[in-house]
């Protein structure tokens, strides 16, 4: 199936593609040239996809391109992470690569007053979450200074970069998170029913141990690894650890997580102006049905509210 639109380079090695499902006849689509700012839409919808996706690999983004109004655009951006890039990579350097993302967008309509949204479909929520507040004090367990490098958005480079403060990055109007769950929870009602708690509790261990020594960047052993096992991925320590443990990088939107977490994360958004949304599926099948998404939502919404926050 084709899927008209173009593809734009907003940074050396990394693209975004914009759907352009009525396109103007009047304009090029052509890689080669510079969109047309006059024939373009001056709004733009960010969209940013989980674990294992990549451009065009979640089928409703077509469907919701062709239902946008005429001014908005939707765009799917291709980060490092995407595909199989995600076992090595952290949601700080995705941040970093979408405020890239950002400003390109922003410049090609510096001059219309343009607005700019970020849509996060499943643990493409983390990353919105760690663009719009990732160095809040609640989270715990950034890699040591020994496991962090200067940020090079060209770069080949499966370390988690040091993350600069929010501040620096692109201001953004609106924040959609769709299927925004906890990959932690996640993986411990599915070992809890299965009987494998006590082997994803060893490689959890095992993971922060490595972390412990300076090896965050180090590929964990599949043997005995529970997730390497059942994703069929070489993970490092680091990821794991930031998708699986309590406080994790990754740990945004577990249940559990308290007031005091949420205020240092949720509660850092209300400053920014940035309005929020947040979607879930009532038979989402990896949130544990033990989980009451009605309450959740609610301490998501009552804490971006009562730090003077926006919420749809």
């Amino acid at each position: 199936m084709a899927n008209p639109g173009i593809l734009h380079s907003y940074t050396r090695k990394l693209v975004a593609f914009e759907h352009r499902p009525h396109p103007n006849p009047s304009s090029s689509l052509s890689s080669s040239t510079t969109p047309n700012a006059s024939s373009s839409p001056s709004n733009t919808l960010l969209w940013i996809g989980g674990l294992g996706d990549g451009l065009l690999t979640v089928q409703y983004t077509s469907t919701l391109a062709k239902a946008l109004p005429p001014d908005w655009r939707l765009v799917e951006v291709l980060l490092t992470s995407s595909y199989s890039g995600w076992s090595k990579g952290s949601v700080m350097r995705d941040a970093e690569e979408i405020a890239k993302c950002v400003e390109y967008f922003q410049a090609l309509e510096a001059r219309r007053g343009a607005k700019t949204v970020l849509m996060g479909h499943s643990t493409g929520a983390n990353d919105i979450m760690e663009y719009l507040c990732g160095t809040a004090p609640s989270k715990t367990s950034k890699p040591q200074a020994s496991e962090t490098k200067d940020i090079d958005m060209d770069a080949d480079d499966s370390s988690p970069p040091s993350p600069p403060s929010p501040p620096s990055r692109p201001h953004i109007h609106g924040a959609i998170l769709q299927g925004g769950v906890s990959d932690r929870e996640t993986w411990t009602d599915l070992c809890e029913k299965d009987g494998l708690m006590p082997s994803l509790e060893v490689t959890i261990q095992k993971a922060a141990d490595l972390i412990a020594a300076g090896h965050g960047t180090e590929i964990m052993s599949r043997h005995g690894n529970v997730i390497a096992e059942t994703w069929n991925k070489d993970l490092t320590a680091y990821r794991l650890h930031s998708l699986l443990s309590h406080g994790g990088d990754d740990d945004y939107f577990s249940s559990d997580l308290s007031e005091e977490v949420l205020r240092g994360t949720f509660g850092t958004i209300g400053k920014k102006g940035t309005a929020m949304m947040f979607l879930l599926g009532s038979l989402d099948p990896y949130m544990p049905a033990r989980v009451d998404k009605e309450e959740l939502l609610g301490r998501w919404t009552g804490i971006v509210r009562g730090s003077g926050g926006m919420v749809d």
